[in-house]
């Protein structure tokens, strides 16, 4: 028995980390031709963070709004009745004209309750955005809406949540030269008239134009979660 839920427990991260991969495989393929902006940078010649979108509709920010972002987290749920648990998510950004931009994410956990049942929590949102450039200072004015569904129910949780709603999170996108970059920003979140406000925070870390680390943490009223991953801009 102790086999049995083993495997079921692992069937939806191996199958969402092979799903991710053959995407991480696509882009990679995609951004492997912008690395000799890297060369570039080395060259002296000008560079933007991350990757960079070229002057346009919106202003020339520094930074890439086409990515892919995977990362492995360590969700903190606020009610007493459930454990701390670790889980996947992933988000992908596509740009649509310059810094205008759709993204879509998804993110999952199995926290157990104090009879050590498993709950299921999913989470996902499909909206857009805009970086706006503030003059040429390495610093960008975001501002993303979208939909939103939360789930957290299962076992014998007494307040479960399984709705759809929409979200508002206005950041900043900040760049320390070449290779460091830092992000926040505040989540207005509504589900089924269910409000939360939660602090996003992210440091990344350049390794090329194409390939970078990242770390990160998102404090809200029902849920802390914290963790790293890696991040693809194409």
């Amino acid at each position: 028995r102790a086999i049995l839920i083993l495997r079921n427990s692992m069937k939806r991260p191996v199958f969402f980390l092979l799903s991710l991969a053959l995407v991480s495989a696509a882009i990679a393929n995609r951004a492997h031709a912008q690395d000799s902006y890297w060369d570039s940078a080395y060259s002296g010649a000008p560079t933007t963070s991350g990757g960079g979108n070229g002057g346009g509709l919106f202003g020339e920010s520094e930074f890439s709004y086409g990515y892919f972002d995977l990362g492995y987290f360590v969700h903190s749920f606020e009610s007493e009745e459930l454990d701390d648990a670790n889980g996947f998510a992933g988000a992908l950004s596509i740009p649509i004209v310059d810094s205008l931009y759709v993204r879509a994410a998804l993110g999952f956990a199995s926290p157990e309750d104090q009879e050590n049942e498993e709950i299921d929590y999913l989470a996902w949102s499909l909206g857009g955005g805009l970086g706006l450039p503030l003059g040429s200072t390495g610093l960008d004015l975001v501002i993303e809406t979208g939909i939103a569904h939360r789930k957290l129910e299962g076992g014998a949780f007494e307040d479960p949540i399984d709705g759809y709603g929409f979200y508002v999170t206005p950041g900043v996108r900040l760049g320390l030269g070449d290779l460091v970059e830092l992000n926040g920003g505040v989540t207005f979140l509504n589900v089924d008239s269910d409000s939360d406000v939660g602090v996003d925070l992210k440091a990344l870390l350049h390794l090329t134009p194409s390939i970078s680390l990242f770390g990160g943490a998102a404090f809200a009223e029902e849920m802390d979660q914290y963790g790293v991953g890696l991040r693809l801009s194409f």
